[in-house]
């Protein structure tokens, strides 16, 4: 086997802004002398030591820290192996690729254009899965077979290759980050197979093949080569043993490690990703740094261009990879800092470095809808209210004596968001001495027509056991308030799955947008003409997907622009429920990944317990928002303004 190029000296390559970063744990194996104290004209942040360090190569390999013992779960290094091309890791940045070596001609085995002729050792030069970090089930797991040790135990990584495969790290890559007196000494692992069909492997340094040879059957060879200070690329391959079928051969290198020495540099990482002064970044993306010695953990404090530097860190991590607890602005100039401390117990401050953010109309790709803090804010005063305190506070429009009556379906009944406004009224230094009363005048499954009617077909929760027509209770009740929140059950939910398809009790077929339009109008005039005043509600969820993807979305924001448009016409107090949880779930129901394309937590769970009836935090939620719209209603009978701007009866929000 001949190299086609001769090895020959590379510089570490420049970590661009867009490779992944990968913070490089140097484990002790034995420390030949402690750090001493900063030099004299040290900068800040740096000290010496000699120290021996290993870098777990399984653990880098799928973009760990490469500390010891491993933290990154088994998987493969990429998500497939094409034959014939050298294929790119830039999640890891001391992976420089992988490949599948070539049976005829020569194998490209570096970024850097090197090939080598590995045909005398490759028969079929077909690969299957990438490299992986293991055991992970790929492959049979060699752990405790022959003497090897268990490779599932902390302190043991295993890297998984298939019969025809190649992995290349970049020493140069490691080597500079470690600063000039620092020393990679040799390559360690235990090369193997991993089933009863032969296999081989090969150990190349800059395309020289330093180790190899055939494997027969589960045999397995410890492998110890020096790695001169030149040295940039260092490769390992399994092959299929020069036999034309790769299929069953499966091998492994257990133990994968390079061993190091020498005084290195202890400073804080740079940041690779926004590169400083980087234009456009994606603001949903998380800052990564670059390799730092032996750190414990990484501080990155974060602010925009123009303010002070905060005094406590935006986000802390292990790794060197922070994401801020939300994207950033589009088209915002940031300034940044991080600070690390190293398992020596040193703090090391980095300098400040700036980024701007990409914008709007330039992010590609684009999540579903707008998740920059500007457009989060936005979204949150649409339900942020305080509501309960203006209910019952000091200011309280309430009269003593007061009625409130609350009228719906089974979120009213039997869930009773409206008790967090009961304890705020028994509570509240306004109220406590008001003896306010509070009517649950709900019905588990009732439509608007059930209301008027008086009908009840489910089991009682906290409502009339015996409802009568809406018209003559709410007479007898004279409320100072009248809150109706219904509508889910005429959004023909229970026709998509409380009864079979087709199915309908005789006297509950499904509401048309004109039958719903007619009974809340009958149902908010009946509350009028008993003398109170109206707070009608938009019906809330079937669902808590964020991209309009539940079932009923469509019918439901049909039915809440009919409740604005009822509360419009009769001067009733809108309370648009509907917009504010759509708007909550959009600012805490989703997560973007790092490739910024976005995806909902779930379709139930953080404001329901079922997709429709809420749980504590969404009954939490309902009960501010109506007792906002109790407050703006109390305060549209009386002249002057609505405190704090609100929008009076009618004009909703």
């Amino acid at each position: 086997m001949t190299s086609s190029s001769s090895p020959r000296a590379v510089r570490p390559r420049r970590i661009g802004p867009l490779v992944a970063a990968l913070t490089v744990f140097l484990a002790p194996l034995r420390a030949q002398e402690e750090a001493p104290a900063p030099r004299p004209g040290a900068g800040e942040g740096e000290a010496e030591g000699r120290v021996a360090f290993v870098i777990d190569l399984a653990d880098a390999a799928v973009g760990g820290d490469g500390r010891r013992p491993t933290e990154e779960p088994p998987g493969p290094v990429v998500a497939s192996l094409p034959n014939g091309a050298f294929t790119r890791v830039p999640r890891a940045i001391l992976v420089d690729g992988v490949f599948v070596p070539r049976a005829t001609g020569t194998t490209v085995v570096a970024s850097s254009g090197l090939a080598v002729d590995l045909s005398e050792s490759v028969g079929s030069g077909r690969g299957g899965p990438p490299p992986a970090k293991g055991p992970s089930g790929a492959i049979e797991d060699p752990s405790g077979s022959l003497g090897l040790p268990d490779y599932r135990a902390a302190g043991h990584a295993l890297l998984e290759m298939h019969a025809c495969a190649g992995i290349t790290f970049d020493l140069g890559a490691l080597r500079g980050t470690l600063g000039a007196g620092a020393r990679l000494k040799r390559f360690r692992a235990v090369a193997g197979g991993s089933t009863a069909r032969d296999t081989g492997f090969l150990v190349l340094v800059d395309g020289e093949v330093r180790a190899g040879e055939r494997l027969v059957g589960r045999a397995w060879k410890e492998v110890e080569i020096d790695l001169g200070p030149e040295a940039r690329f260092l490769t390992l391959v399994t092959t299929d043993a020069g036999e034309d079928d790769a299929f069953g051969r499966h091998a492994f290198f257990g133990d994968p490690i390079v061993e190091g020495e020498g005084p290195i540099a202890r400073r804080a990482p740079a940041a690779v990703e926004p590169w400083p002064d980087t234009e456009g970044f994606l603001p949903w993306k998380p800052i990564r740094l670059g390799p730092a010695l032996g750190v414990e953990y990484h501080e990155l404090a974060l602010w925009r261009e123009g303010e002070e530097e905060p005094a406590d860190p935006t986000v802390v991590g292990r790794k060197g990879t922070l994401r801020p607890d939300a994207p950033l602005e589009y088209d915002t100039a940031y300034r940044a800092r991080v600070t690390v401390r190293t398992v020596d117990g040193r703090r090391h401050r980095g300098e400040v470095f700036g980024f701007r953010t990409a914008s709007l109309a330039a992010a590609e790709p684009r999540p579903a809808f707008d998740v920059s803090p500007s457009a989060r804010r936005e979204r949150a005063a649409r339900y942020e209210r305080e509501g309960l305190e203006r209910l019952a506070g000091a200011g309280t429009p309430l009269p003593k004596g007061a009625t409130l009556a609350f009228w719906g379906d089974s979120i009213t009944d039997v869930t009773r968001y409206q008790r967090f406004i009961e304890e705020a009224l028994r509570d509240g230094e306004g109220t406590r001495e008001l003896g306010v009363r509070v009517l649950n005048r709900g019905i588990n499954g009732a439509k608007v027509s059930d209301l008027l009617a008086g009908r009840r077909r489910w089991p009682r929760g906290g409502g009339p056991q015996r409802p009568r027509p809406a018209a003559e209770q709410m007479k007898e009740d004279a409320a100072e308030v009248v809150v109706i929140f219904v509508g889910v059950n005429e959004s023909n939910y229970l026709r998509a799955g409380t009864y079979p398809e087709g199915e309908f009790p005789e006297d509950s077929p499904p509401t048309s947008d004109e039958e719903f339009r007619r009974d809340l109008t009958a149902l908010v005039r009946a509350a009028r003409s008993a003398g109170s005043r109206v707070v009608l509600g938009s019906p809330a969820l079937r669902g808590e997907r964020i991209d309009g993807s539940n079932p009923l979305d469509a019918r439901l924001d049909r039915l809440a622009g009919i409740c604005a448009e009822v509360a419009v016409r009769e001067s009733a107090t809108f309370v648009p429920v509907r917009e504010a949880v759509v708007a909550w779930l959009r600012n805490h129901n989703w997560r973007l990944d790092r490739e910024g394309r976005l995806s909902c937590l779930g379709d139930r769970g953080r404001l329901t317990g079922d997709g429709i009836h809420p749980n504590p935090v969404g009954q939490r939620l309902l009960a501010e928002l109506f007792a906002d719209g109790i407050v703006r209603s109390m305060f549209s009978g009386r002249s002057g303004a609505a405190p704090d701007g609100e929008a009076r009866a009618g004009g909703g929000r």
